[in-house]
């Protein structure tokens, strides 16, 4: 049973992975698993609550990927580095970054409310560095989760940029870019 649901969503997310959300339906996960409506509904009550767990995984990796990138250095290189380390998660991972950032769901987090309850992960690793930050004075004291929204809407808004074509196709350049906006958007939170 658990050997099902696992295979499920292993190839939801390959299906996610290369063929974006919209390839993804019952019809394409029963072609590539043998397997039946009443079969998939024993795991999952619809397709929602698949893309839920999917986000949730994608979610998981991208923390992993950024409690690995914060480890080293004084807080700001910390600060730095786990923004690095989004931009890298969502350019390998650019379908199911989509997912987790730009599509519509059940249970998305809600600012400042779910921010302040320390019910997003990944935000709450972005909240603790930019904390570390303006106690050790490398960033002027301010409010946490505004200046992570702030933060947050930067790094999201290049990548939904960058997805749609409007700073260009090539990926070196965009890195460059990227880097010098987070840079300056650091200098001007900068004590």
């Amino acid at each position: 049973m658990a050997g099902t649901r696992q295979a499920i969503v292993r190839m939801a997310t390959e299906i996610v992975r290369r063929n974006g959300v919209e390839a993804l339906t019952l019809r394409a996960l029963a072609e590539r698993l043998d397997l039946t409506a009443p079969a998939f509904y024993r795991h999952f009550a619809d397709k929602e609550a698949l893309l839920e767990t999917l986000v949730e995984e994608g979610f998981g990796a991208l923390e992993g990927r950024l409690l690995r990138a914060r480890k080293r250095g004084p807080p700001l290189a910390r600060l730095r580095a786990l923004l690095v380390a989004c931009l890298e998660f969502s350019l390998r991972e650019r379908k199911l970054a989509m997912l987790m950032f730009q599509a519509r769901r059940r249970t998305l987090r809600s600012f400042p409310a779910d921010f302040a309850a320390r019910r997003s992960r990944v935000f709450n690793l972005l909240a603790d560095e930019i904390g570390a930050c303006m106690r050790a004075g490398a960033l002027r004291e301010d409010d946490v989760l505004e200046v992570g929204l702030a933060l947050w809407a930067q790094v999201h808004g290049l990548l939904a940029l960058y997805r749609l074509g409007r700073l260009g196709r090539d990926e070196s350049a965009f890195r460059r870019l990227y880097r010098r906006s987070i840079e300056r958007l650091l200098r001007g939170l900068a004590t």
